[in-house]
């Protein structure tokens, strides 16, 4: 199986630009072989909680529909980030399509406390099983808060997936958090950044894989545009870069 990240920057609250974003790097991942693609937090928004009440969005969306196309054409999963409309609130999500079937949603149990006067916690475990593999699902700062890697544990997954927007800061305690945890736990662990400026910060990329014995097995650049792809198989790592204006 092949699970590919993809380090991106988003387009600043515009998500029929950040549809089309997306589907290029689907496409690229189809074309090397991928099973799965995840996006960083927030992707098809970028992370801008002062515009997420604006922006918020539902799993029936028709502007959606492209992306569940892709989905359903390449046999594909694909995890993206966006805020969830919640009764009359937002949360932020995680969006996951599978082929031929219905959007379901992974909202961010723990927040940071910057982030708490725009969204409200999600309550439930998030996962998803993927070839027979299960995948806890974490979004940013809880995949750095240790009830919320308990709570996966109890389930005995097979890779921790955290889809964020870090800093530059956030990612020197995230490699070193990651590199631990998956040594500890004998855990596959996947960090999946964002890129460029979002809100009052820079995305500072980095996005990698490390194995179940806490060997980092690649990592990606800073502050480029990447692929990461993952082959659970032979535990090895292909990284895919191009030229910003093909994909802008």
């Amino acid at each position: 199986m092949k699970i590919a990240l993809a380090q991106i920057q988003s387009h600043k609250g515009s998500i029929e630009k950040n549809i089309e974003l997306h589907s290029r790097w689907i496409e690229l991942a189809s074309k090397n072989g991928a099973d799965a693609i995840f996006f960083p937090e927030l992707s098809l928004t970028g992370y801008e909680p002062t515009l997420a009440k604006d922006l918020k969005i539902k799993p029936k969306d028709q502007r959606l529909l492209p992306i569940q196309k892709l989905s359903d054409c390449h046999n594909m999963t694909i995890g993206l980030g966006a805020p969830l409309v919640y009764i009359n609130q937002v949360q932020i999500a995680l969006f996951i399509f599978r082929p031929n079937t219905a959007i379901s949603v992974y909202a961010k149990q723990w927040l940071h406390d910057d982030e708490k006067p725009f969204f409200k916690p999600g309550r439930d475990y998030g996962y998803i099983k993927l070839n027979h593999k299960h995948i806890s699902l974490a979004i940013c700062y809880e995949s750095l808060r240790n009830q919320h890697l308990q709570q996966a544990l109890l389930h005995q997954p097979d890779f921790y997936l955290a889809c964020t927007a870090k800093a530059q800061k956030g990612v020197d305690k995230a490699r070193e958090h990651f590199k631990r945890i998956s040594k500890e736990n004998q855990l596959s662990v996947l960090f999946c950044n964002s890129v460029g400026p979002v809100d009052d910060f820079i995305g500072a990329g980095s996005s990698a894989v490390w194995s179940a014995e806490g060997k980092l097995l690649a990592e990606l650049t800073k502050y480029k545009q990447e692929l990461l792809i993952f082959d659970t198989g032979s535990n090895t790592c292909e990284t895919i870069s191009i030229l910003q204006n093909e994909l802008s």
